[in-house]
């Protein structure tokens, strides 16, 4: 399956509404990584300066995250990456999921971030998680990239839930701080359910609480 270029294939809703750029209020989930500085600063300012920029670009922040600082994840395996800093807000928009992404990708390049090799240093980086119980673009393509041997491979239209979000363990602990009662519309797994792998310390993952939430 060829991803960057992929159409969707029985999209859940009328293409025309998808791409407006607003709908009814949803409850959505973002999440956060930084590991360079920027304009704002070092990376746990960078996150907070571009949550307080979208709750005058996207909607009404709802919660935020506690900060927690992971160790980075690199395709290479090398290991002179900085660590980087995550959270997770929720947010009430009325954006529809294409426009929200275009304020997001907005953001990330108003903090310096330029084209370059997936996963690796940024000084931002904004993802959707979570969009109501939508599924998008489908739930074929969904569970194709979501199975894809490729770590890196991608589309490059919303898709929502994120299709590796539910195994990393930097988005799912400060998502719990926002979301705990969200029920992954695929899995139908909540996000406390999901978490259940790191609080047994059955995932090898190291996450460390650095700062409180909102």
């Amino acid at each position: 399956l060829k991803f960057g270029k992929l159409q969707p294939k029985n999209p859940p809703f009328q293409v025309n509404v998808i791409r407006g750029k607003q709908l009814k209020k949803q409850q959505v989930t973002l999440s956060f990584g930084a590991n360079l500085p920027s304009r704002a600063g070092q990376p746990i300012d960078t996150i907070r300066a571009a949550i307080d920029d979208l709750a005058s670009s996207a909607g009404e922040i709802l919660a935020v995250s506690a900060f927690y600082r992971t160790k980075a994840v690199t395709l290479d395996g090398a290991e002179s990456v900085p660590d980087f800093v995550n959270a997770c807000i929720l947010l009430e928009t009325n954006l529809a999921p294409e426009a929200l992404l275009g304020v997001c990708k907005a953001q990330e390049a108003a903090y310096g971030r330029v084209a370059s090799a997936r996963w690796s240093a940024r000084p931002l980086d904004i993802d959707i998680i979570g969009f109501g119980d939508w599924v998008l673009p489908s739930l074929d393509v969904w569970r194709a990239l979501a199975g894809s041997d490729d770590p890196a491979a991608f589309i490059e239209e919303p898709m929502v839930p994120h299709p590796r979000a539910h195994v990393r363990d930097f988005v799912l602990v400060p998502l719990r701080d926002v979301a705990p009662d969200w029920v992954h519309p695929v899995l139908k797994q909540s996000v406390r359910q999901l978490c259940s792998e790191i609080d047994s310390g059955a995932r090898g993952g190291v996450i460390k609480k650095i700062s409180a939430g909102a």
